[in-house]
């Protein structure tokens, strides 16, 4: 199979796992919300932000760094693994230790002390997934990744519910993540042991190799770090400045944005290692490449921006209840950073591609410095629709100092054909949409709104002529049955 047909079933892979396995994990997110009320899963909300933090600092970069190791040679994966995996078991001592006693101050009641407790066991158990998958992702082989992603969904919603139902609160509700997340890695345990890793892995303490896998990390890990601490900053600062309840109406409306964002994240991930073969064969060949990935990816946007913009209530209503309709103008808002989410879903491994990854460093860091600051000066004023904007006003930050710094790299982009034309045709597609009557049910409403976006968008795109055929051509060819080995012999 040839490079761009890889890429492109990759991507495939990593789309239809993100339309099934997507849609459950919202599922879970609407369960979880409605079963709770506002106040829970405001608390609740604050113990995956605070885990998910620690998640990161466990991580630091490592597992992006051990796909560009394998990826450059993918005869050393035994020897790789073998030398990461006690690494990574010190890591996560650490990380649970630091976890227990920064959430003991933190904590607002003893449930939720120990629901952090609980549930960082299941972020540390997912750390050790992502070391597997991240073989799978070295060895292009995405169709592994995308059948965890969406058995991993399965078991949660069930696991969840069955917390639920036995009204074990959000305690069982944690159980419920670390039983699902437990189940994830022995399935990458098994996948890789059996076709990577046949004739086993010697684990090995190799201190000069650590430092230089900790070295090619550290910046990563130190942005993954700002990055994650950005998306959660609204979540954890309401909760010192707010009510639960602010909490779990915000996070109601930021969980659709959250949704949204793990398509381009899915997408980015099998761009990696092509990224980095062709940043050594040569930067501009990178940068022409990224520049068409850009465009199609706010081609993809474009749409979800308006669809958000002029439906946010209809969305909330029908997902999360009269409960939560306060939401509203706080999806209105956040709607805007899908625009930007899409596009800087590509930095980290175009910078770790390019071995320039102190610049993604400096770009989180200014995402999280923009957040921080705002989310201190709007939440007092504006409470949850404070934070809202702050969101808003840190990925644009974010996506504006990633552009500048590729600027400097070298990346001349043409910012009409990238991003304005897409969104000409997004704006002219869904312009019937405020038109829809008010007194119509929403759930009504939201279906002819997706229906006929469906019809227009498209129609647009021809219009302004945005789509390749070469491009449709590959699509289509990465998707066609390759003959078995007796057809290629006739």
């Amino acid at each position: 199979m040839t490079g761009s047909r890889k890429v492109v079933r990759n991507s495939l892979f990593g789309v239809a796992a993100e339309a099934v396995g997507g849609a459950m994990s919202f599922v879970v997110v609407i369960v979880v919300a409605r079963a709770l009320g506002a106040e829970s899963f405001g608390q609740f909300s604050f113990v995956l932000a605070l885990t998910g933090i620690f998640q990161l600092v466990a991580d630091f970069g490592l597992t992006n760094i051990l796909v560009k190791e394998i990826a450059r040679n993918k005869a050393e994966t035994a020897r790789v693994v073998g030398l990461v995996k006690p690494l990574v078991w010190l890591f996560s001592g650490v990380i649970m230790l630091a976890m227990a006693a920064a959430a003991y101050p933190l904590a607002t009641s003893e449930e939720v002390y120990w629901a952090v407790l609980v549930m960082g066991a299941a972020v540390l158990v997912t750390f050790h997934a992502v070391v597997f998958g991240s073989v799978c992702r070295a060895h292009e082989d995405m169709g592994y990744n995308a059948v965890a992603f969406v058995t991993h969904k399965i078991v949660l919603l069930f696991a969840v519910w069955l917390a639920l139902r036995g009204e074990h609160g959000i305690v069982g509700v944690s159980l419920a993540y670390f039983v699902a997340n437990l189940y994830q890695w022995l399935f990458f345990y098994v996948v890789v042991r059996r076709r990577y890793l046949s004739g086993g892995v010697q684990w090995r303490v190799d201190k000069i190799y650590w430092r230089h896998l900790i070295k090619e990390a550290f910046p990563v890990g130190v942005a993954m770090v700002f990055r994650r601490s950005s998306l959660h900053t609204g979540t954890l600062i309401l909760t010192a400045l707010s009510t639960p309840v602010a909490v779990g109406i915000f996070n109601a409306a930021y969980r659709v944005i959250q949704m949204v964002d793990m398509i381009p994240f899915t997408l980015s991930i099998p761009l990696f290692p092509p990224f980095t073969r062709m940043a050594m064969e040569s930067r501009q060949r990178l940068f022409d490449a990224l520049e068409r990935v850009m465009a199609i990816f706010m081609l993809m946007a474009a749409p979800i921006f308006f669809l958000l913009l002029f439906m946010s209530g209809n969305i909330i209503e029908v997902f999360y209840g009269e409960a939560y309709q306060a939401g509203e103008t706080t999806l209105r808002i956040m709607a805007g950073a899908v625009l930007f989410l899409f596009q800087t879903g590509l930095l980290i491994y175009v910078f770790t591609a390019l071995g320039e990854q102190r610049f993604y460093t400096l770009s989180s860091g200014v995402c999280l410095a923009f957040n921080v600051a705002a989310c201190f000066v709007l939440i007092p004023f504006m409470g949850y629709t404070g934070a809202a904007l702050a969101t808003l006003l840190a990925e644009l930050a974010f996506f504006v100092s990633g552009l500048w710094l590729l600027h400097r790299l070298g990346l001349t982009l043409n910012y009409f054909q990238a991003f304005a034309k897409p969104l000409l045709a997004a704006g002219l597609a869904a312009s019937w949409m405020p038109l829809l009557p008010q007194e119509m049910h929403p759930v009504l409403s939201l279906a002819l709104a997706v229906a006929g976006y469906a019809v227009a968008y498209p129609l647009a795109i021809l219009l302004f002529g945005l789509v390749d055929r070469r491009e449709i051509a590959l699509v289509l060819e990465s998707i066609k049955p390759r003959p078995t080995g007796s057809e290629r012999s006739v």
